[in-house]
C-alpha cells in the first residue's frame, strides 16, 4: 500500500504541508559548507533565506558578512553573486550587514541593510540597487498579497520596535501598523522585531527576540489590531516544548500552522493552530555542525514538495507564444505520449505521477496546461454552506419571481425533441422552435432554445432535420467523458482529529484513492461533534470501479478502505449514514465532465458550441475552455444568455418584462408650405392623462411617421408574442387622430392619414431599463433593446457596453466607455441630426 499525507499548501511556496507530516533527521548542506569566506562556494554569517518558485526552487541567501546576496541553484556546488559584491559600503552598488530579503514575482530583491539603517531594491539582473527608503533600523521585511494590483511592502524597525507598511515602490510616508509604543512585553508593545510573516489577509506573525515569542497581529480592512495573539512561545526564554529562545524568523502555512527558527535552542519548531506548545522537526540536537544539528538558525523556509518537481519540471518544457500556438504544437499529445516521447520519462514516474494525481494518461495535454496554469493562480475556492441545491432552489425562486408567469419550470419532464420548423414558402414568418417534452411527447413552441444538458445527454434527444445537426451528433457521440463518484460517510464524532488532521486529503493506492477531511458541517470545530468526510472522490477508471457495485457494497468497501488507512478498529462503530453519487451511472448527466482527447480540441470544439440557424443555442461545461468547473459552464452561458444574474445585478436590470400590442404608426404627409430647410426633430411627447406619442423625421415621400408608445395605465401587457391579435386598436387611432390635430395642424396635412393595418409589440422593464431583446448567433453580438422608443429599438452598442462593464466589474470608467460609443447610436442616422443653420419646428408643449 502506498499512502502520502498531503495537505493545503503554504503562500509563500507553493509546498503541501500536512499537520501529520514529519521531517527527516539528517540534514543535506545545499548552500556553502566550505568553512567562512568569499569565495563563490562559501558564505559568511549567512542570514536571510527565500525559496525562489518561479525559478527551480533556487535558494536566494542574504550573505550578512561579505555584504552581498547570492543565488545558489538546485544541487549547485557555488553560487551566483546577484546583490552586492562591490565591497561593503553605503554605495548604491554595495551592501552592508545585509540582513533579510523578500522577493517579488519580477524577480526583484527588496533587502534590509541594518548598519547603512536603509532599505534598498535591486532589479532582476542590475548591478545597482536603489535605496527606496532610508533612516530605519531595518530588519525584516515581507511583501504583502497582491490586491487589486497594487502590493505593500512591510519593514520590521528593529530600534523603534514596531512593523511600518509602505507602498511597494517605497514611496510615501511609512504607517506604523504594529507597534510604536516603545519597546515592552505587552501585547501591544514589540521588542527586536525580526523576520515576519504576512498572511493573505495581511495579518502579520512577529518574532520577538528578546521576549522569546510570535505574536500574531490581525488585519481587518487594512486597519491592525492594537492588541496581539501570542501564537508561539511567550513562557518565557527556555528549552521546553512551550518555551522559545531568541525566536528570529516565522513562516505560517494555510492552516495557521507556525514554525519558528528557535535560535537559542538551535531548533526549528512546530506549532499546530491554537497548540500552547510546539514540536521540533528539525535539529533540537544541540548547537553543532554536524547533519543532525543547527548552529543558531536566522531564517526558514520551504521549498516545494518533491511530488510536484516531477510533475512542474516535466511541464516547463510546454512552452508557447499563444493558444494558437500552444494547440498548433501540443493538442496532438496525450499527457503519456508527451512524458515518454518528450521527457523520457521512466515508465515508474509516468505512473506515480497517474496515481498520486489522479491523472488520465490518456487525455489531452493542453487540458493539463490549462489546469496546471489555473491551479498555479492560487485561487479561491468556495463553498455552499448547506450544500449546492441551495443555489438551484435559488435560481427556482427567481424563476417564480417573474411577473405575469413569464417563467416556468418543468420538473421530471424529460426533453424528447428539439425541431427547427421553417416555412420556405413564407419568408415573412420567423422560423421557430418545436420542444417535443414528457411522457406524452406534448410540443410547445419557441422562438428560440438553448440547450444545457451534458453532451452526453444531449446526444438522446432527437434533434430535427437531422441533415442540420450531423456534424453536432458526431461532435457530441465523439467528445471524450471523465467518470467522477463520491462517497461520503457521516460519523458521531471526528476521529481524524484524534490524529490532528484538521482538513487536506490522503492519497493511496486503495481503491478509495483519495480522501478528503474537510468537515462540511461548518458550525462544528469540536471532536466530539459529528462530522461527514469524503470517504472517496475518484475520477476517471478508479470512478468506473465503484460504478459496477450497488450503493450498499460500495459503502462498505469504502469504510474497509478508510480503516485499513488509518489503522484503527473503533472506526466503524462512529458510522451514521453513508451516500453514493456516481454522475456516470446518472440518469441525467450520464457522466461527469468533459475532458479532451488528443486533437479534440481542434476538431471538435467550435462545433460544440456552434448554434443551429442562429435559434438553436447550446451551453455547458463541454463547450468551455474550463472543463471541470461550475466556471466552465457559467462562462458557456454567458454568450448566449445575458440574465445571467451577476450581470443583470451589474447592470441593476430585472427580469420583470411585460410586453404591449400597439398599432404600428399613422403616416401624415408634411404640408407644402412648410420651408425646405427646415427639419422636424425625432420627439416623444408625454402627456397629462398617461398618453405617449413618438414623431421621426419625413421620409423621402414627405410623409411623417408618428406612432402611440406604450401606455401601461390603458393597456393590457400580454404574457407572450403568440397572443398577439395583430389589429390596430380603433380607441387608440381615435385618440392619436384627435391628439395630432391640436398639436400639429400647422406642420402636416391632416387629411388622407395612411393607417395601421397591423400591429407591433413594445415592452417596458418596471425600472425602465434595459432588456435583452434577441439572442444572437456563436460569436456575434448581442442587441438589447430600450424601455420602448422605437427609434433606437435595436442599438448593437449597448452590447459593448455591457460586456465592458463585466470586464472592469462596475468601474467607474464605463461612463466614459458609454459616452465613446454614443456614435454608434441610431440618433445618428442621416435626418436625425438637427445642423446649427437649420429652422427648427419647435415641438408643441410636453414634447422632448
Amino acid at each position: 500500500m502506498i499512502t502520502q499525507d498531503i495537505c493545503p499548501p503554504l503562500k509563500i511556496s507553493h509546498d503541501e504541508i500536512c499537520e501529520t507530516a514529519t521531517w527527516s533527521s539528517v540534514g543535506k548542506t545545499v548552500a556553502g559548507g566550505n568553512g567562512p569566506g568569499s569565495a563563490h562556494n562559501q558564505l559568511s554569517n549567512p542570514f536571510g533565506i527565500f525559496v525562489d518558485s518561479n525559478d527551480d526552487d533556487a535558494l536566494i541567501i542574504v550573505d550578512n558578512g561579505n555584504g552581498r546576496v547570492m543565488k545558489w541553484q538546485q544541487g549547485a556546488s557555488s553560487g551566483q553573486i546577484i546583490a552586492g559584491n562591490n565591497g561593503i559600503g553605503n554605495r548604491s552598488d554595495q551592501l552592508d550587514s545585509p540582513r533579510y530579503i523578500t522577493v517579488d514575482q519580477e524577480g526583484t530583491l527588496f533587502i534590509t541593510e541594518y548598519t547603512n539603517k536603509r532599505v534598498s531594491r535591486w532589479k532582476k539582473g542590475a548591478r545597482n540597487g536603489e535605496i527606496i527608503i532610508s533612516n530605519i533600523y531595518a530588519n525584516g521585511i515581507a511583501l504583502g498579497p497582491i490586491q487589486a494590483e497594487s502590493q505593500h511592502l512591510f519593514v520590521g524597525d528593529w530600534y523603534q520596535a514596531r512593523i511600518l507598511k509602505f507602498n511597494k515602490n517605497g514611496t510615501g510616508e511609512g504607517q506604523v501598523v504594529i507597534g510604536g509604543k516603545g519597546p515592552g512585553a505587552s501585547l501591544e508593545q514589540l521588542i527586536t522585531p525580526y523576520q515576519m510573516y504576512v498572511d493573505q489577509q495581511e495579518s502579520i506573525f512577529v518574532p520577538e527576540y528578546a521576549n522569546s515569542r510570535i505574536t500574531k497581529w490581525i488585519a481587518n480592512n487594512d486597519i491592525w489590531a492594537t492588541s496581539a495573539i501570542i501564537v508561539a512561545g511567550g513562557n518565557g526564554n527556555g528549552s521546553q516544548l512551550n518555551q522559545l529562545e531568541g525566536t528570529l524568523a516565522v513562516t505560517v502555512d494555510r492552516l495557521g500552522t507556525v514554525y519558528a527558527a528557535d535560535y537559542g535552542n538551535h531548533r526549528i519548531t512546530r506549532w499546530l493552530k491554537g497548540a500552547k506548545s510546539g514540536t521540533i522537526i528539525v535539529g533540537g540536537n544541540g548547537q553543532g555542525n554536524l547533519s543532525t544539528q543547527l548552529n543558531h538558525p536566522y531564517d526558514l523556509a520551504f521549498d516545494r514538495d518533491g511530488n510536484f518537481d516531477l510533475w512542474n519540471n516535466a511541464m516547463k518544457s510546454v512552452t508557447y507564444t499563444s493558444y494558437d500556438d500552444l494547440k498548433a504544437k501540443y493538442d496532438k499529445y496525450s499527457i503519456e505520449r508527451y512524458f515518454l516521447e518528450h521527457e523520457n520519462m521512466s515508465r515508474g514516474a509516468v505512473n506515480f505521477i497517474s496515481l498520486m494525481y489522479n491523472v488520465d494518461m490518456q487525455t489531452s495535454l493542453i487540458e493539463m496546461v490549462r489546469s496546471t496554469v489555473i491551479l498555479t493562480l492560487d485561487p479561491e475556492y468556495s463553498q455552499i454552506d448547506g450544500g449546492f441545491d441551495l443555489l438551484i432552489d435559488a435560481l427556482e425562486r427567481d424563476c417564480k419571481s417573474v411577473s405575469n408567469g413569464r417563467c416556468s419550470i418543468h420538473t421530471n419532464t424529460p426533453v424528447k425533441g428539439v425541431h427547427y420548423v421553417e416555412d420556405l414558402s413564407n419568408s415573412s414568418i420567423r422560423p421557430w422552435v418545436r420542444l417535443v417534452i414528457g411522457k406524452n411527447s406534448t410540443s410547445i413552441r419557441f422562438d428560440s432554445v438553448i440547450v444545457s444538458t451534458t453532451a452526453r445527454a444531449a446526444s438522446l434527444i432527437q434533434f430535427e432535420p437531422r441533415n442540420l445537426f450531423t456534424e453536432k451528433y458526431h461532435a457530441l457521440r465523439v467528445l471524450h467523458y471523465d467518470c467522477a463518484t463520491k462517497i461520503a460517510h457521516s460519523f458521531s464524532r471526528q476521529f481524524w482529529r484524534d490524529e490532528n488532521i484538521q482538513g487536506g486529503y490522503s492519497i493511496t493506492d486503495l481503491p478509495i484513492r483519495f480522501v478528503f477531511y474537510n468537515n462540511f458541517n461548518t458550525t462544528s470545530n469540536q471532536v466530539t461533534d459529528g462530522g461527514f468526510i469524503l470517504t472517496s472522490y475518484v475520477w476517471a477508471t478508479d470512478a468506473l470501479l465503484w460504478s459496477a457495485l450497488s450503493n450498499e457494497q460500495t459503502c462498505e468497501k469504502s469504510l474497509q478502505d478508510l480503516i485499513q488507512l488509518h489503522n484503527r478498529s473503533d472506526i466503524r462503530s462512529l458510522v451514521i449514514s453513508c451516500e453514493v453519487q456516481n454522475w456516470c451511472t446518472d440518469q441525467y448527466t450520464h457522466g461527469a465532465y468533459a475532458l479532451f482527447t488528443p486533437n479534440q480540441e481542434t476538431n471538435l470544439h467550435n462545433e460544440l458550441g456552434k448554434s443551429i440557424k442562429n435559434i438553436i443555442h447550446f451551453s455547458g461545461e463541454h463547450i468551455s475552455y474550463v472543463h471541470r468547473w461550475v466556471e466552465g459552464a457559467i462562462q458557456s452561458s454567458m454568450r448566449v444568455l445575458m440574465h445571467y444574474q451577476t450581470m443583470m445585478n451589474t447592470l441593476g436590470l430585472n427580469l420583470s418584462i411585460n410586453l404591449y400590442e400597439h398599432p404600428s404608426a399613422i403616416y401624415f404627409r408634411q404640408l407644402r408650405s412648410t420651408p425646405a430647410n427646415l427639419i422636424v426633430p425625432t420627439w416623444r411627447f408625454s402627456s397629462t392623462d398617461n398618453h405617449y406619442y413618438a414623431g421621426y423625421p419625413p421620409d423621402q415621400s414627405g410623409y411623417l411617421r408618428i406612432e402611440p408608445r406604450i401606455n401601461p395605465v390603458n393597456m393590457q401587457p400580454i404574457n407572450s408574442p403568440y397572443n398577439r391579435t395583430n389589429k390596430p386598436d380603433k380607441q387608440i387611432l381615435d385618440r392619436m387622430l384627435t391628439w395630432v390635430s391640436q398639436h400639429l395642424s400647422q406642420t402636416i396635412n391632416l387629411t388622407s392619414p395612411i393607417m395601421p393595418t397591423d400591429t407591433t409589440l413594445d415592452s417596458m422593464l418596471s425600472d425602465g431599463g434595459f432588456i435583452l431583446d434577441y439572442i444572437p448567433g456563436f460569436e456575434q453580438k448581442l442587441v438589447l433593446g430600450t424601455d420602448s422608443w422605437s427609434s433606437i429599438q435595436y442599438l448593437p452598442a449597448f452590447a459593448e457596453i455591457l460586456a465592458r462593464l463585466v470586464v472592469t466589474n462596475g468601474s467607474s470608467t464605463w461612463l466614459d466607455d458609454y459616452a465613446s460609443l454614443l456614435p454608434e447610436f441610431s440618433v445618428n442616422i442621416k435626418g436625425r441630426i438637427i445642423l446649427p443653420d437649420s429652422e427648427i419646428i419647435q415641438p408643441p408643449n410636453g414634447v422632448s
